[in-house]
């Protein structure tokens, strides 16, 4: 089975994706225009999703957008026993849970299909490791490690 390995290294607004060789073949932007919301780009930087946080609520949630369309809601359904976000929409459903805040593993349905794992580097930069089975891979992927970024990691 092949795993796309992938890594997002938050730098302040901009939240690069590289694949295994240290090549960025995603980038993540932070933009405040009133809301706060993220653009997901590919190398040649064209938007392909948005993700917008909302506001309020008991726990971090999120709704990702094509084309000024929902097509994905990432709620955080536990921060703390077993933390866990569950990601749905579009026929679409996928877990991504926790024990330690550092490794996760990504459901889809009942089938476990890539992990997560969260690293703190020496300097104190933390950067976020995930692998997906090849033919389960979806672009709109590089967000689910944003969500686990904002949801567990940010302190605002």
């Amino acid at each position: 089975m092949i795993k796309l390995k992938l890594t997002m290294v938050p730098k302040g607004s901009k939240f690069p994706v590289l694949n295994d060789r240290e090549r960025t073949v995603y980038t993540i932007r932070r933009r405040r225009f009133g809301t706060t919301r993220y653009t997901l780009m590919d190398k040649n930087g064209y938007v392909l999703y948005v993700l917008q946080p909302n506001v309020g609520g008991k726990r971090p949630s999120f709704k990702v957008y094509l084309n000024e369309k929902v097509i994905l809601d990432i709620v955080c359904k536990s921060m703390f026993l077993e933390p866990t976000i569950e990601v749905t929409g579009e026929d679409r459903k996928y877990i991504i849970k926790s024990i330690d805040r550092i490794d996760f593993d990504i459901f889809s349905k009942e089938d476990k299909i890539g992990d997560l794992k969260v690293l703190e580097l020496l300097s104190g930069d933390r950067q976020i490791e995930f692998e997906i089975e090849g033919k389960r891979y979806d672009d709109v992927m590089p967000l689910f490690a944003l969500a686990v970024e904002l949801t567990f990691y940010q302190e605002n």
